[in-house]
């Protein structure tokens, strides 16, 4: 068995590193705020890509489930995160249907 030592000077097991750690995903990074951590969690999470754009409240529901630092995010936090982890043609608003809006 191997370990890895992150950039938050903790340990891990290289089957700890196969699971869903996003610590492990940025040790080789200088810093990555918390933020960025936990957007790039909900984009792996939710598979999010430029053709697969979840719906914002699916987002920001989810986002509300999280803590950083201890502290649950809030409302408005989790409405940031959730629009930033999308497309900016996306963030006009309505609940356009993808396809159309893919085809501008």
């Amino acid at each position: 068995m191997s370990l890895k030592l992150l950039f938050n000077g903790s340990i891990i097991s290289d089957a700890e590193n196969k699971k869903d750690n996003v610590d492990a995903e940025f040790e080789n990074d200088t810093y990555i705020p918390p933020y960025l951590k936990l957007m790039h969690k909900a984009i792996k999470h939710f598979k999010i890509t430029d053709y697969n754009q979840p719906l914002l409240d699916t987002l920001i529901e989810w986002f509300k489930t999280h803590e950083i630092g201890g502290k649950k995010i809030s409302e408005n936090e989790a409405k940031k995160l959730a629009s930033f982890v999308r497309l900016p043609s996306f963030q006009k608003g309505g609940n356009r249907a993808f396809e159309k809006d893919r085809q501008k």
